[in-house]
């Protein structure tokens, strides 16, 4: 399946933010790749919140805003909607705004078209028709608003995140976990009542935390509100102080519904976070997996996270030779230049069914004993060789592999086949020998269901991939607490808070599982 990409420039966001302010644009729905139907619409774009209609003619931008959920049936008035057309530079005037009138429909919704505003602007009327009738709802000239041009070369709907056009502080409002229901079905709801005091039961969430991260969390025994929580979540294991911080910043930004990406809070702890072992400065992780699984995408997702924006730091591609060749490591820094996180990210060549295109089984284990240098150009041929350039004889610590994080396509059909099964359980077998914690990241999950391309939050109450994450712990005799679906970033313009919450939480499990490690490892720790 192809990554469906936003037709809008930088100057145009830009000229958007002058009407929602700084927010996050998710895309939802694209014309020329669901359809230009009224049904395709609404099956992407039906009760989404927030939503930017843009449509694209013969030389015009244009669209409308409505705050209001998108619905088969039914009108509804908005005193935030409001109609734009953007400028450029054949234009050469300002971004225009017209708002809907005092009183009047903002939208009207039936099965028969796509986004209407008010039926001053019809989109998806008949095709690529739009269907103009200026006055009902919105004043404006249908010249200025699209050149008169009624044929859409594109129709893009974007979900936004983080208007909040009434000035409502929510950032409270959200106080309870819930926990994925394929992984934790003895309770659906766990207070935080030790990490945030002012939480109070009762509250609805809409946030998912993967059990992994919750089965760390104590609950304080002097919490007041101890007894009305259920039983497994009072008996949980006690959660080491630094970890209890670093997770307190991961509930806060999840916690967060005003459309913040993560709040210097999160980022914080993670930086603070410190490895067991005071001789090991950062975690660092490995990350394997089939060529074009999504290795080097969730660098950049990871790096996104941490500098506020996407960025593209690593060359990331599908194609069937993959783009990765040589060992990189990559650390990473805040959003401010004198920041540091506590991780190290390892890239490597994907792994393939046949000897010529993939990495070497033998390079694996070298890198993971901290022998193979950073830049070595791997030779599918052959593994490295002791008299190699750069070849480091006696690693430290800091220098081997601290966990391993498997990284897997969740939208191919059948996620490994036979060959590559086969190959990916010799190369864990040889790891278990090693005794290095390993993970699961599970990639392109919007992509495999219909449900987590709707909004990435229902990553965990998808029954798709429920079955995915069963089938690829079978397959690689991995439990479901070690299984992690994510989404990397690739046509977003900046972060979103379904996605980097996902992220977040694998990042957070790699730090435990290292120090999990670190924890195991004894003063006679055999030389490799």
């Amino acid at each position: 399946m192809s990554r469906v990409t936003s037709r809008l420039t930088t100057e145009d966001q830009k000229q958007l933010f002058q009407f929602l302010g700084k927010v996050n644009l998710h895309l939802l729905y694209k014309a020329s790749v669901h359809g230009f139907s009224a049904k395709a619409f609404h099956a992407k774009c039906d009760g989404q919140g927030p939503t930017l209609t843009v449509g694209y003619n013969n030389g015009y931008t244009f669209g409308g805003y409505t705050s209001e959920d998108f619905v088969t049936d039914g009108n509804k008035y908005d005193s935030d909607a409001f109609l734009f057309r953007l400028t450029s530079n054949e234009l050469g005037e300002r971004p225009l705004k017209f708002a809907v009138k005092a009183g009047t429909l903002a939208v009207c919704n039936s099965l028969e078209h796509g986004p209407n505003f008010g039926n001053s602007l019809v989109f998806l009327a008949g095709g690529k028709t739009i269907k103009c009738k200026p006055g009902p709802s919105y004043s404006f000239n249908k010249n200025d608003l699209f050149g008169g041009d009624v044929e859409l070369l594109e129709c893009e709907v974007y979900r936004v995140e983080g208007h909040n056009p009434k000035g409502v502080n929510s950032s409270r409002s959200v106080t309870l976990l819930k926990c994925p229901s394929f992984i934790c079905k003895t309770s659906q709801y766990i207070a935080c009542l030790t990490i945030f005091p002012e939480i109070r039961q009762g509250q609805e969430c809409n946030s998912w935390v993967h059990k992994g991260t919750l089965s760390r969390l104590k609950i304080a025994s002097q919490t007041t509100n101890q007894h009305r929580l259920p039983t497994h979540a009072r008996e949980m294991a006690v959660f080491p102080p630094s970890h209890k911080q670093l997770l307190a910043g991961l509930l806060l930004a999840e916690c967060q519904s005003d459309g913040n990406v993560l709040s210097n809070r999160t980022k914080t702890s993670v930086q603070n976070f410190k490895p067991y072992l005071s001789s090991v400065p950062k975690a660092r992780i490995l990350l394997i997996g089939p060529i074009g699984a999504g290795k080097s995408s969730f660098i950049n997702s990871v790096n996104s996270i941490f500098r506020g924006h996407v960025t593209n730091r690593v060359l990331a591609g599908d194609g069937a030779m993959g783009t990765t060749k040589k060992y990189s490591t990559f650390s990473f820094r805040g959003d401010k230049e004198d920041t540091s996180m506590p991780l190290i990210l390892c890239d490597t060549m994907g792994v393939a069914e046949d000897t010529e295109s993939g990495i070497h089984t033998d390079d694996i284990i070298s890198i993971i004993k901290g022998h193979i240098p950073k830049k070595y150009q791997f030779k599918t041929a052959s593994p490295i060789q002791t008299d190699a350039n750069g070849y480091i004889k006696s690693p430290t610590i800091a220098e081997r592999i601290h966990c391993v994080a498997y990284v897997i396509d969740a939208s191919k059909p059948t996620m490994l086949s036979p060959a590559m099964e086969k190959k990916m359980c010799a190369i864990r077998s040889q790891i278990n020998k090693l005794e290095i914690p390993q993970m699961v990241l599970l990639t392109k999950v919007d992509e495999a269901c219909p449900l987590v391309m709707k909004d990435v939050e229902n990553a965990y109450q998808s029954k798709l991939i429920e079955k995915k994450v069963l089938e690829i712990g079978k397959q690689l005799n991995i439990p479901a607490l070690c299984i992690f679906p994510v989404k990397n970033y690739g046509a977003e313009f900046e972060p979103d808070v379904g996605s980097s919450t996902l992220l977040l939480s694998a990042v957070v499990q790699m730090l435990h599982y290292a120090d999990d490690y670190f924890e195991n490892l004894n003063e006679d720790l055999p030389a490799v």
